[in-house]
């Protein structure tokens, strides 16, 4: 039996679906995963105990602004002595100190990235700050993009030379395929899970549900609780008295109570302006939940094809309203959908994914 290659992946938090990821992938390298921080600014429920491939790194700078730096990688890297030094972004500067360790010592480097966008949510194009950045990972052996959409704006748009090959995130989706078929009915159950935050657009969302409201006095919604725009949200509910029929997600204690929200929806809806995409669209798939999202949503989002497996259309009102109306006045799309969907996805779970990046590494490094 050969021996394992060595493989390190440095990224910024142990997201629950990073953790569980590692002791999949560990069935192929020796694996270790480094986080800078454990959740960062994300909600309680995010902390889930550490598999023993994961660890969290001392001696981090800057958490707060997510621009981390440590001095301690390249001891800690020297200890482990990686064949693959797998990198999770660009932007953070102590990944670059990996980087260099492993140039230095002749190893493959891989860099996942998502797509690039500045602060106002914009795809970032050529310019000054990508103009180094490139320079600085230069020598990268691999770029692993989210989405198979991000190689264009990689290669064309930002003049990247590597290697650049479509990737994904592993996703925590194992009990939510086990969810039961949903028997739809007028009183229906619809789920925005997203962060109140402008781009997802959740005061259209509460618009497009005071519509359904109007016609389906029986339905619910279900809304993230966390986002600078839960304020408005909260004003927006009681200004239309939908206190009764909204509530807010605000009692999850740990990652695994979200098997038993998804469990109890019916269709998620996210009218967003702007979403590189979100894994609550596979989760919703994998759970057999009607999907309702907006041309806006890429990466993910395209896994949506309208009126096939879900609807995705413009994110006003309307459009949004009459797809939801679907569902509720022909409740068998819902299990014609669910069927599709659970096939598109049922790999996409941590096994499933370890998998896949073995077999790009193997044949790109």
């Amino acid at each position: 039996m050969s021996i394992k290659k060595k493989l390190v992946f440095i990224s910024n938090i142990a997201a629950p679906y990073q953790v569980a990821f590692a002791p999949a992938l560990n069935e192929y390298y020796e694996t270790c995963f480094w986080f800078y921080d454990k959740i960062g600014s994300r909600p309680a429920f995010w902390d889930v105990p550490l598999t023993p491939q994961c660890r969290i790194l001392d001696k981090v700078y800057f958490k707060r602004r997510e621009k981390y730096i440590t001095f301690g990688l390249p001891r800690l890297l020297d200890d482990f002595d990686p064949d693959i030094v797998m990198l999770g972004g660009l932007a953070i500067p102590a990944n670059y100190f990996a980087y260099r360790w492993a140039c230095k010592h002749k190893k493959k480097t891989v860099i996942f990235t998502e797509r690039f966008r500045n602060k106002k949510g914009q795809l970032r194009k050529k310019g000054l700050y990508m103009n180094i950045l490139r320079r600085l990972y230069r020598k990268a052996d691999l770029i692993m993009v989210s989405d198979e959409d991000i190689i264009s704006q990689f290669k064309d748009d930002l003049g990247f030379k590597n290697k650049i090959v479509a990737s994904r995130y592993p996703s925590d989706i194992d009990k939510y395929l086990r969810h039961p078929t949903r028997t739809l009915h007028q009183n229906a159950t619809l789920i925005f899970p997203n962060r109140l935050t402008p781009l997802y657009n959740p005061l259209g969302a509460l618009e497009i549900f005071n519509e359904l409201f109007l016609e389906y006095p029986g339905i619910k919604l279900l809304m993230n609780d966390d986002g600078e725009q839960k304020d408005q949200c909260k004003e927006y509910i009681a200004t239309h008295n939908l206190q009764d029929s909204v509530a807010f997600l605000d009692n999850i204690k740990n990652w695994n109570d979200l098997d038993d929200i998804y469990r109890q929806c019916d269709i998620m809806l996210l009218p967003a302006k702007f979403s590189n995409g979100n894994f609550t669209i596979i989760e919703a798939m994998a759970s057999g939940m009607g999907v309702v999202i907006s041309d806006k949503v890429l990466g993910v989002g395209n896994m949506i094809e309208n009126s096939k497996n879900g609807f995705k259309g413009s994110e006003d009102t309307e459009t949004m309203k009459a797809a939801i109306k679907k569902y509720l006045d022909h409740p068998e799309l819902l299990e014609q959908h669910m069927l599709v969907n659970r096939e598109k996805v049922k790999y996409l779970g941590a096994a499933g994914t370890a998998q896949f990046y073995y077999e790009l590494m193997e044949r790109y490094l």
